[in-house]
């Protein structure tokens, strides 16, 4: 029996918690197949996007969220936000005295991500995760030529983090760490009074991703150019789609539905991130890159075969079917 269920006949409202407002389509879901429901929603537009947070930081907004929805005598809690359901789903459930659902793994018997998938018949059956870290440097302004002494110059400052962080690229673990984006300072003649970086990093296992985080922020508290300081924001964003039981037995369903449609396919690890993340992180079984064929993507070479989304979408219309059939609740 699920919380839904068992709270039939309670007239209290339903409370809905997102990052922001993309939760509304959520409640008004909720609000249209149970019209005779009172919807209460928190959107923490103060704090959005979540994504480039910490998951320690999401747990948090996520808790005081749950407990603010507590104290307005809500039923029952439904977790709108994809990174909050990720992050913070299980201690909701443990820790507040509300039932809490996420919208991810309720009621899904199995998850099916329909990226485009790789020629002669790839799927993925594992994928990295990924994450997005802001990092924000103050210095002291002076005149270059006349005052040099007298500044602090944050661009120098950013480039020995940069420097440090580049350290923890593994290419062999399947560690990338990437600064890829750098602004700072206000002209060529003065001593630059701040400067900022975008850096994103991919890892294989949760393990991996969270040393990488700590050894960055650890990093970013070391101070080389005195008068700069420096703040870092953000975290793991997509967790890797990691390999298991549920998962191998989801991919022998896409086998033996590519059997009968006549198509031969094959699995693969993908070395980049995805929201199969997701859902697999919660027991969820997955699989990716079920839709037409392709590849290069995000370049100037990347194409799909048109004459394999007619397949595809065969292949996975078919897989649905049988999952729901293999991954029966309680089995």
């Amino acid at each position: 029996m699920s919380d839904i269920d068992n709270l039939a006949g309670d007239t209290r409202p339903i409370g809905v918690f997102d990052s922001g407002l993309g939760g509304l389509t959520v409640a008004r879901a909720i609000a249209t197949a149970l019209p005779h429901e009172s919807v209460y929603y928190f959107g923490d537009t103060k704090r959005c996007p979540y994504g480039t947070r910490t998951e320690d930081e999401v747990r948090s907004f996520a808790l005081q969220a749950g407990r603010w929805l507590s104290r307005h005598d809500v039923k029952i809690m439904v977790i709108a936000c994809n990174t909050a359901t990720a992050a913070a789903l299980r201690l909701a459930q443990q820790v507040l005295d509300v039932p809490v659902i996420g919208v991810i793994a309720p009621g899904a018997r199995a998850a099916i991500n329909s990226e485009p998938g790789g020629p002669g018949g790839l799927v993925t059956v594992s994928r990295k995760g990924s994450g997005h870290m802001f990092l924000k440097v103050q210095g002291k302004a002076s005149h270059a030529g006349r005052c040099y002494a007298d500044g602090a110059s944050a661009i120098l400052e950013i480039a020995h983090k940069t420097l440090a962080i580049d350290t923890f690229l593994d290419l062999e673990r399947g560690l990338t760490v990437n600064t890829g984006l750098i602004s700072g300072g206000t002209s060529a003649n003065s001593v630059a009074p701040w400067a900022e970086s975008r850096i994103h990093l991919t890892y294989r296992t949760l393990e991996d991703g969270q040393k990488v985080v700590a050894g960055i922020r650890d990093a970013v508290s070391r101070t080389v150019i005195p008068g700069t300081s420096a703040s870092i924001s953000g975290g793991l964003r997509l967790y890797p789609f990691e390999r298991c039981e549920a998962g191998d037995k989801l991919f022998g369903l896409v086998k033996d539905a590519g059997e009968l449609l006549g198509m031969s396919i094959k699995g693969q690890h993908y070395d980049s991130a995805s929201e199969a993340g997701f859902s697999s992180s919660l027991g969820v079984p997955t699989i990716c890159n079920m839709g037409p064929e392709g590849e290069h993507i995000h370049s100037l070479n990347e194409y799909l075969v048109p004459s394999s989304i007619v397949k595809r979408c065969k292949l996975i219309a078919l897989t649905a079917l049988q999952a729901s059939r293999v991954f029966q609740p309680g089995k």
